[in-house]
């Protein structure tokens, strides 16, 4: 089955929400900041992750489309809907997979070459740049594979958030609204 016939659509207030960053790199490398925000949207605790911090508070009302991973609602797409904000696709740089795929090569190339100079010595002792070469080459791919899922779920989430109805206020609206008295009628 296609993994975006399991996207779901939740729309409520944005409530408990939490902003963390996961940085990765740093020192020799570039560094690269993830802005994770956990709300509960409609009862559903949901997780969304982005390369700038999201803006969203809690009281507002948004929509967010995604998969249920492991416990958590995966969001590929949002819309504040109190503010206008919408999330963008998920993008994967040409540069970046060139790079991956030039790696990939050169990564295999330096396996072989050690596999050959250590068969010239021992032969048990080829197996060890072998194997690095094969986990080079599984990691590399699959992380190509989880690439292309990400890009695929988050275009067509992008299209179930644009194509959903107007925006309505959930059941329960923001507590500015609740309790509030609607303005009178003239005659």
């Amino acid at each position: 089955m296609h993994p975006a016939s399991h996207l779901r659509t939740h729309h409520g207030v944005v409530e408990d929400l939490t902003r963390t960053t996961h940085i990765t790199g740093g020192g020799e490398t570039s560094a690269t900041t993830t802005h994770i925000a956990m709300v509960k949207v409609a009862g559903k605790h949901c997780e969304y992750r982005s390369g700038s911090p999201v803006p969203i508070s809690e009281g507002e009302v948004v929509r967010v489309v995604g998969l249920d991973e492991r416990g958590l609602f995966k969001v590929y797409a949002m819309k504040n809907e109190s503010t206008g904000f919408v999330s963008e696709q998920f993008k994967i740089g040409a540069v970046g997979s060139g790079c991956l795929i030039v790696f990939m090569i050169i990564w295999c190339t330096v396996c072989l070459g050690m596999t050959i100079a250590a068969a010239s010595f021992l032969l048990p002792v080829a197996i060890v740049p072998l194997a690095m070469g094969g986990f080079g080459v599984w990691a590399m791919s699959n992380s190509i594979r989880t690439n292309k899922r990400n890009l695929t779920l988050s275009r067509q989430a992008h299209m179930m958030l644009m194509n959903a109805g107007p925006p309505s206020l959930p059941r329960s609206g923001p507590s500015s609204l609740t309790g509030s008295t609607p303005p009178p009628v003239p005659p």
